[in-house]
């Protein structure tokens, strides 16, 4: 009966084992979608507000404009390659 014993508790310690094996693997799971979900919220709140004159300064709107008043058929050409 002793051997019987100790194969009953030497599988009960493997499946004590396995089952901390799943849960562990549930916890990490948990973490890492926490993890991306703080990531994703923090991304969307450091989002930086640009302003319509910011973003004409960026592309140098007024030389583009400029440009487009003194070269119209420029314009052309390159919307005619665009599309």
């Amino acid at each position: 009966m002793g051997l019987e014993e100790e194969r009953d508790v030497n599988e009960l310690i493997e499946e004590y084992t396995q089952e901390l094996t799943t849960e562990e693997i549930q916890e990490l799971q948990s973490q890492q979608h926490t993890e991306v979900m703080q990531e994703i919220g923090f991304e969307e709140s450091e989002e930086e507000v640009i302003s319509t004159s910011e973003i004409k300064e960026i592309l140098e709107w007024e030389s583009v404009s400029q440009f487009v008043e003194k070269h119209p058929e420029k314009l052309q050409q390159v919307v005619h390659l665009t599309f």
